[in-house]
């Protein structure tokens, strides 16, 4: 059994009373610190709640969950009580399956640290829901069922309260609407602090410029968006820790060598979709990334790592990069820009231990620049032969004047017929073009390979869309009929063809031999219906 400190999240709002204490002058509010559940993975039952009632009376109510080095930690420090200390909770009590108490609100203290604090007072006043998140320490038996239709790897005991957070511009797991919060309270989600990842994980990991870019900032009361340093390409999740029969160096070892011969990886986001994450309960909404190099890559790493971790490859692999969690059903504005991506390097993560390994190559930013330049030439010349206008030239510096063709005539004597003979004949056209040139004829010139290939893209269109309906229609089929559109063709059929069911037609049925005195088999023959009526 191991100890843990937990943060469940909840919201408040309810009728609100002014009360003093010690000539200080509370707001009380309702709320709801804990409800009987399956709070991040872990169950917590109603005898372990009403266990340690009263103990939670007294403890403190802070703004935010305290931090240290990026650790959750207790409330209960003169320093963390200074900075955003804003009340005490009282009037502890269990009504049903729930645990309800009082906050206690110190006006003039939230008054005076202002900010988030003033906010929370503000929005209690106003009989607004507010997130909350409770903290505590518990002790996790490693035990597995189902609660409720939710799966638990975890049984909570023996909690010990430590403090209730405010969080102004958070949803907890169990919000407002769950039942949680205050001037009410609880969280329907808890999230563990200070308990250990026990995962391991090859993944690309975003640059900081790419992972910017697509981060969200802005989604709905609810949803959790992932942050910019946290967005990662998933290429092989192994299990947890526990269930490696491999070692931490072993793997690193194995990683180290591969990426020895590894290039940096290029890709495309180019959609946008979720699906319902089993774990969780949650819609994950992600970013679609299409790449066949990444691809390519990824089933290079799984062979090389084949006999060292047991990575899932049994279903259809689509990379793509986790943005937000969200209840089912909630609409969540992606709003992706098709975009390249740069992966240059490969993570190995172990538990908490996240290793990098950088892939060969470099792209320069001089590189980059120059690639948009070649882009913006091909447009150009596009456009000019379309009929389009030209794209402005930029200005000839002064110092250089353009070279005419009367300048040309001025600043060259005509050419003799010595010099006409050392003029560069024009190159050879190659044979590949050649060839194509005689295929396009063959095909009844520029119209012809236009009907061609419009005919080849239309049979394409009606294979896939075909596909899709077939998919879309099996219930096995765990992709949404958007998920499925943006999917490569090849991998439509190879998911197509995984849920087939078994097709036995024209195949063979038993037969049976027999062993003769020339010690050849025989086929065994049957006896007709005549032979067994005798």
């Amino acid at each position: 059994m191991s100890e843990v400190f937990v943060a469940v999240q909840s919201a408040a709002q309810a009728s609100t009373r002014r009360e003093h204490l010690d000539g200080r002058e509370y707001l009380v509010v309702p709320a709801v610190a804990i409800v009987e559940g399956v709070l991040n993975h872990h169950l917590v039952q109603r005898d372990e709640i009403a266990a340690y009632v009263e103990a939670w009376n007294g403890r403190p109510f802070v703004v935010r969950h305290p931090q240290k080095d990026g650790q959750y930690i207790s409330a209960n420090s003169p320093g963390v009580l200074q900075q955003s200390g804003i009340g005490f909770l009282f009037n502890s009590r269990m009504d049903d399956d729930r645990l309800r108490c009082e906050l206690w609100l110190d006006v003039a203290k939230a008054q005076t640290l202002g900010g988030d604090a003033l906010t929370v007072l503000q929005r209690f006043e106003a009989n607004q829901p507010t997130e909350l998140s409770t903290g505590y320490f518990c002790d996790v038996e490693p035990i597995s069922g189902y609660h409720k239709n939710k799966f638990y790897e975890g049984v909570q005991r023996n909690l010990r309260p430590d403090h209730i957070a405010a969080l102004p511009d958070e949803v907890g797991a169990c919000s407002w609407r769950d039942g949680c919060g205050a001037p009410r309270v609880n969280s329907e989600q808890m999230f563990t602090v200070n308990q250990s990842h026990d995962g391991v994980m090859l993944a690309f990991y975003l640059r900081s410029e790419d992972a910017q870019a697509l981060a969200l900032t802005d989604v709905p009361e609810g949803v959790k968006a992932l942050p910019a340093s946290e967005l990662h390409v998933t290429l092989a999740y192994a299990g947890t820790v526990d269930e490696q029969y491999t070692t931490m160096a072993e793997l690193l070892e194995m990683a180290a060598d591969f990426t020895r011969y590894e290039v940096v990886v290029a890709a495309q986001v180019i959609g946008s979709g979720k699906f319902l994450n089993a774990e969780s309960g949650k819609d994950a909404h992600f970013a679609i990334v299409q790449s066949e190099q990444l691809y390519q890559f990824r089933d290079r790493l799984c062979e090389w790592l084949r006999y060292e971790i047991p990575v899932e490859r049994r279903h259809t692999y689509l990379p793509h990069i986790t943005l937000a969690y969200g209840p089912p059903g909630t609409e969540v504005p992606l709003n992706i820009v098709e975009r390249e991506v740069i992966f240059e390097s490969l993570a190995v993560s172990w538990g908490d231990t996240t290793i990098v390994f950088p892939l060969q190559g470099q792209i320069r930013e001089t590189d980059m620049a120059t690639n948009e330049q070649e882009k913006a030439k091909v447009t150009t010349k596009a456009n000019e032969r379309d009929g389009a206008a030209p794209t402005k030239q930029p200005e000839t510096s002064p110092e250089q004047p353009p070279v005419t063709n009367t300048n040309r005539a001025q600043a060259q004597p005509p050419a003799t017929n010595t010099q006409a003979e050392k003029v560069a004949q024009p190159p050879a056209i190659p044979a590949e073009v050649v060839e194509l040139a005689g295929l396009v004829k063959e095909l009844g010139g520029v119209a012809g390979v236009k009907e061609a290939i419009q005919s080849i893209q239309v049979n394409a269109r009606r294979m896939r869309d075909d596909l899709v309906g077939r998919l879309t229609a099996n219930r096995q089929c765990a992709f949404t009929q958007e998920q499925l559109q943006v999917m490569p063709l090849d991998h439509l059929e190879a998911l197509e063809r995984s849920l087939r069911p078994a097709d036995y037609s024209g195949r063979s049925g038993v037969t049976a031999n027999a062993f003769t005195d020339d010690d050849d088999w025989e086929d065994y023959v049957p006896p007709s219906a005549e032979a067994a009526k005798q």
